[in-house]
């Protein structure tokens, strides 16, 4: 099957730049959250083309910084960065991995991890007492301005942060969370190319000609030459329960 990252992966970081507010604010948000330091090692499970990856190796002066992405096309853009580590592994390949690290990100890519209780039980076992885990995601209601059938496959995907942070807590880490609102313009035309670009992977499974009909929905829904924005951003910090990591 082919993996639909693959086939953006060219385009990756363009149709995903909403605005450098919009990554300046996301990128503050993770620092502070995963209490990223110059003694880290950050592991940046599902990083995509390694963007982020950098920019947090940079910002806070990381020791050493992977950025793990299953799509080979996503992971061969991701190596053209040569401040990072890239590895080609999905969640569970990522786990036969021989590397130690402090901190780990998932930025909006939960929902593509099958089996969460291994993963979150591996990385129980693995992180120093003082890691930390940060999952980035949205809430099931999307707030994007997607057309009605896009925003109930995503709502199909979506899974709760309730039920994340009860998985985490069932593994041994302690949590909290954070709803921080993106609000921005876009112009009308730059959103619809993401759109038919299929930027978000829920968009995957619909042909052009249903890609084409949501925005007539959504042109009708919101006229003019721009379009209001507002990406409703879920954070979630797990830290290890206890100084004792689990055997």
């Amino acid at each position: 099957m082919t993996n639909h990252f693959d086939t953006i992966a060219d385009i990756y970081n363009k149709v995903w730049y909403f605005s450098g507010q919009y990554q300046k604010s996301m990128l503050e948000n993770i620092i502070e959250l995963l209490q990223l330091g110059k003694d880290d090692v950050l592991a940046d499970i599902g990083g995509g083309t390694g963007a982020t990856t950098r920019l947090l190796l940079e910002t806070s002066n990381l020791r050493k910084a992977y950025c793990i992405e299953p799509s080979r096309k996503m992971f061969l853009e991701a190596q053209k960065i040569p401040v990072i580590e890239s590895v080609c592994a999905d969640a569970g390949e990522f786990m036969q991995l021989e590397i130690d690290f402090s901190k780990v990100l998932l930025k909006e890519v939960v929902h593509h991890i099958p089996s969460r209780q291994v993963l979150w039980r591996y990385l129980r076992h693995k992180l120093p007492a003082q890691g930390r885990i940060l999952i980035v995601t949205r809430p099931q209601a999307i707030a994007l301005p997607l057309f009605e059938k896009a925003k109930q496959a995503f709502r199909q995907k979506q899974p709760k942060h309730e039920v994340l942070m009860q998985e985490l807590e069932t593994s041994g880490f302690a949590t909290s969370y954070r709803v921080h609102p993106y609000r921005f313009t876009l112009d009308k035309a730059v959103w619809f190319d993401m759109i038919r670009n299929r930027f978000m992977s829920d968009l995957a499974g619909f042909t052009n000609g249903e890609i084409e009909e949501g925005l007539i929905e959504i042109d009708a829904k919101y006229p003019g030459g721009t379009i209001e924005i507002q990406d409703n951003i879920i954070y979630i910090p797990a830290s290890v329960k206890g100084m004792d990591r689990m055997e």
